[in-house]
C-alpha cells in the first residue's frame, strides 16, 4: 500500500486527521512541520504545499495536496478507505455524506444557527 504524508506539529490541529488515518487503517508518515510561528524555514517549506502556511496538510500517494481539516476529513471519509464494506460512513457521521453537506447549517441546533 502506498503511504500518505501528514504534515503537522504537536498541538497544532493535525490530531484529528491522524486519528482518522489510524481509524481507517490508512498507511501514513507523520512529518513534523515545525513551529511555523518561530521557524522561518519551516514556514517556507510548508508554504510550498499550502500557500496559507497552515497545517495540517495531507499529501496523497499520487501527489494530491489536501489542506484544511474539514476538507481533509470529508476527503478521507469519501475515499475507498473511509467507506465501510457496505459503502456507508461510520455511525454518527452519515450527515456529512449528504449531497448538501457543505450547507449543513440546517442540521445544526437552533442555538448555533441563529
Amino acid at each position: 500500500m502506498e503511504t500518505y504524508r501528514l504534515y503537522g506539529h504537536l498541538g497544532w490541529g493535525s490530531a484529528l486527521i491522524e486519528a482518522q488515518l489510524v481509524w481507517y487503517g490508512i498507511a501514513y508518515e507523520f512529518v513534523d512541520a515545525g513551529n511555523l510561528f518561530e521557524d522561518g524555514a519551516a514556514l517556507s517549506d510548508i508554504k510550498k504545499l499550502n500557500p496559507a502556511g497552515q497545517v495540517p496538510v495531507l499529501v496523497a500517494p499520487n501527489g494530491e495536496v489536501m489542506t484544511e481539516s474539514a476538507a481533509i476529513t470529508l476527503s478521507v471519509m469519501t475515499s475507498p478507505f473511509g467507506a465501510t464494506s457496505t459503502g456507508t460512513c461510520p455511525a454518527g457521521f452519515s450527515f456529512l455524506m449528504s449531497d448538501n453537506a457543505a450547507s449543513s447549517s440546517n442540521r445544526l441546533p437552533a442555538s448555533i444557527n441563529s
